[in-house]
């Protein structure tokens, strides 16, 4: 507990970082009538299924638009990874949610956030190795203690050294970060040091438009001399058209406010808002959260309701 306080600030905790997960898992999606869930598609692809192979290091890069439903994602993949079968090996999962109003958004903050969780399954070697970097910095203080940084960055990657076995590494929003690109290659450093001996498994999402580290000559050769394949998978609006058709059906198929509507005009609704959302669902759940309001009797109805959501409405969201 001493450590774990040490690590992180009053106002992060194991716990808040724990419900935050949480809170995104009850953002996916699930038709309790069929049990279709959304994302499933990603689980099923090639890349996913090589990434989490654990006798090898991977990094796998998701890159979508503003609401396109990122971080449910990342929250499904680290609930995927956490709750595996036993016989597919042990899959213990970093993970951080860096969000641009979040205690969690420079690269200090990340490292804390990371070291913290590796408490909670921690050998008495590594607790030891822990201890040692206390008693050299008794207090982290202020985030920007760029002196002390480079220390936590190697701890990091001695405790991980120290395993048998695969760890995963889940950031979520690395473009949110105050230096997206130095924690990219601070992450990636962990990844290919530990490419030889346990293994590590680097997961980061980030916007399309998001500067790529990974053009990096240095990276590259870095990653290629230790064998550590990168795969990128961009959340379309094809990938997510059937998710989003399931999601807008079963809200309006069960919202009160929809349900005096006759079927043509409910089929309406959820192809037009479809259509508009562009496979974003924060877009879907706001343009149908502003239609429950509307008196809609006849196609036109709806036509006029919708015309009233800017089709840009999120661009300021970028």
């Amino acid at each position: 507990m001493l450590l774990s306080a040490w690590l992180l600030p009053d106002e992060l905790s194991i716990s808040k970082i724990a419900a935050e997960q949480d809170t995104y898992m009850q953002k996916r999606f699930q038709n309790p009538k069929t049990a279709y869930k959304s994302f499933q598609w990603f689980f099923e692809t090639v890349e996913y299924q090589q990434f989490v192979k654990i006798d090898s290091s991977k990094v796998l890069k998701i890159k979508g638009s503003p609401g396109c439903g990122k971080s449910v994602l990342t929250a499904s993949v680290i609930h995927h990874l956490e709750s595996s079968e036993p016989h597919s090996g042990s899959r213990d999962v970093l993970y951080c949610y860096c969000n641009r109003a979040s205690e969690q958004s420079n690269s200090m903050a990340l490292v804390r956030v990371l070291l913290a969780q590796t408490l909670q399954w921690a050998t008495p070697e590594m607790i030891l190795e822990v201890k040692k970097s206390y008693s050299v910095h008794p207090v982290l203080g202020a985030y920007d203690m760029s002196s002390i940084e480079g220390d936590l960055w190697h701890l990091l990657r001695t405790l991980l050294g120290m395993r048998d076995q695969k760890t995963f590494i889940v950031v979520d929003g690395i473009d949110n970060c105050a230096q997206p690109l130095f924690c990219a290659r601070s992450l990636i450093k962990i990844t290919t040091s530990l490419a030889s001996k346990a293994h590590c498994g680097l997961l980061l999402s980030s916007r399309l438009d998001h500067r790529d580290v990974f053009g990096s000559k240095s990276i590259q050769a870095s990653m290629a001399k230790n064998n550590v394949e990168c795969f990128q998978l961009d959340i379309t609006e094809e990938q997510t058209r059937r998710d989003l058709v399931e999601f807008v059906s079963y809200e309006v198929s069960t919202r009160p406010s929809f349900l005096s509507s006759p079927r043509i005009i409910q089929d309406k609704i959820v192809a037009s808002v479809c259509s508009r959302a562009r496979g974003m669902f924060l877009y879907a759940s706001l343009a149908l959260e502003d239609l429950k309001g509307e008196t809609i009797s006849s196609i036109a109805d709806v036509d006029m309701a919708l015309v009233n959501l800017p089709a840009g409405l999120f661009n300021g969201y970028k």
